[in-house]
């Protein structure tokens, strides 16, 4: 069985990952658009027992209103898929998931891992 599939989706998906913005991920709209973000960098807390800051980074924002581009946006339930699925911890833990198969000795069912891996890479049939 060829398992270098499961190896190099794990592989790229770990470089994209560790390349992306830091999650959380989150998204907002307004009348005008609608954004994603993440985060662009921590701050400590002010003071002990306090949160540590985030700094927000804007990863991408589509307008709902424009003559030069088609509206796009997504809806609540668009959003509520996306944005968890695009944040790079969901990623890197998928791909500890695929290393799972890469093992040929494992006692896993590599069947998902194998569909996975040809979605990620682009090579479903």
């Amino acid at each position: 069985m060829n398992l270098e599939p499961l190896r190099e989706a794990a592989w790229l998906m770990r470089e994209r990952a560790n390349a992306a913005t830091d999650g959380p991920w989150w998204s907002d709209d307004s009348d005008q658009s609608w954004q994603l973000h993440g985060v662009a960098f921590r701050l400590p807390p002010p003071w002990e027992g306090a949160p540590e800051q985030i700094v927000n980074k804007q990863i991408l924002k589509a307008p709902k209103a424009s003559e030069q581009v088609e509206p796009y946006w997504p809806d609540a339930a668009d959003a509520a898929h996306m944005v968890p699925m695009l944040n790079p911890a969901v990623a890197l833990a998928i791909a500890d998931w695929l290393d799972t198969g890469v093992n040929p000795y494992a006692c896993v069912d590599r069947a998902p891992m194998f569909r996975v891996a040809a979605a990620y890479l682009g090579t479903q049939p």
